[in-house]
């Protein structure tokens, strides 16, 4: 087998483990383990949530038990806030307004975990996002020190093709998110700032 053909089964491998790693979790259902439910963004555009959006916002909101606190995370590239959108949306679901906390500043799947922390502290938390990128956002939470006792995907589906490209870019972004993980940590350990390491490493 030539060294070509072998990185392209490698990957074609890593993209089926991170598909079922993600196609096998729940859409919805309460973990007692965990204190917050945190919904990430991906969902917005121009100031309006999607149906990507709204099907995540409904499966945390199905995830939700009581006494756990809802969290949104999500900017908007120009401008604004996709965590207010979902916020928007999730009250008219039926939660408490007191019950919801937002991050509105993120950009990334990595920065929604290490913006939020402020927020979030050491409780426990249920991820909520589309089955494709659970794999990911597991281990970048994961990696910056969360407990996730629970993954939760939503009812949104595509197209053939749009699944496929996802699921491929999956491939691709776990990979080079590991890579941040650990340049991250080497960072930190060499003394780079906060700051300076969220400028360029997420």
């Amino acid at each position: 087998m030539s060294i070509i053909a072998f990185i392209l089964c490698g990957y074609a491998a890593l993209c089926l483990t991170m598909a079922a790693y993600g196609w096998t979790r729940p859409t919805g259902g309460i973990d007692p383990r965990a204190q917050v439910v945190v919904v990430l963004g991906g969902g917005a555009r121009v100031g309006q949530l999607q149906p990507v959006g709204q099907a995540r916002v409904a499966a945390g909101v199905a995830s939700l038990g009581p006494g756990q606190t809802l969290h949104l995370t999500g900017g908007l590239a120009g401008g604004g806030s996709e965590a207010a959108l979902m916020a928007a949306e999730a009250k008219q679901l039926g939660v408490e307004p007191h019950r919801i906390t937002q991050e509105h500043e993120s950009r990334t799947t990595q920065q929604n975990a290490l913006f939020s922390q402020p927020i979030i502290g050491e409780r426990a938390i249920v991820i909520v996002s589309d089955n494709f990128h659970l794999a990911r956002a597991a281990m970048l939470f994961r990696g910056h020190g969360y407990t996730v006792t629970a993954l939760r995907g939503t009812t949104y589906r595509r197209g053939m093709r749009r699944a496929l490209w996802f699921f491929a870019r999956e491939g691709l972004s776990g990979p080079i998110n590991l890579l941040r993980l650990i340049a991250w940590g080497l960072a930190g350990g060499l003394g780079a700032s906060r700051d300076w390491r969220i400028r360029t490493l997420t």
